[in-house]
């Protein structure tokens, strides 16, 4: 193998190593809201998880890669946002840290502590 060929694929490697998928799904636990059907959480469920997805990566620091934890973190904080706002619930103390970083439960009003 060339050294220009070697040098390619070290650099195509590097850059590969840098990317990271966007979440499979959320890490919080949403139930449906008083009155709502099986199919209109479902309906509520699958546009939130677009919605998290299409939330722009805001980085921490210019030119840094968000890391995994980060990225799981915005992206629950945006799908449980989008749920309360539709009427959902999400349920307090699960995975409630991704929130606590974010301030959520401090929007929605929890203590974030547990139940007492």
């Amino acid at each position: 193998m060339s050294r220009r060929s070697l040098a390619m694929l070290i650099a195509v490697l590097a850059l590969g190593a840098c990317a990271t998928l966007p979440p499979s799904g959320p890490s919080v636990v949403a139930t449906a809201g008083k009155d709502k059907g099986v199919a209109e959480f479902r309906q509520d469920d699958a546009d939130c998880r677009q919605a998290a997805v299409a939330q722009p990566a805001t980085e921490s620091a210019p030119g840094a890669a968000p890391t995994a934890g980060t990225k799981q973190q915005r992206y629950d904080a945006s799908y449980a946002q989008c749920m309360c706002a539709k009427g959902d619930k999400i349920a307090q103390g699960f995975a409630a840290y991704p929130l606590v970083a974010t301030g959520l439960l401090a929007t929605l009003g929890a203590s974030g502590g547990g139940r007492r």
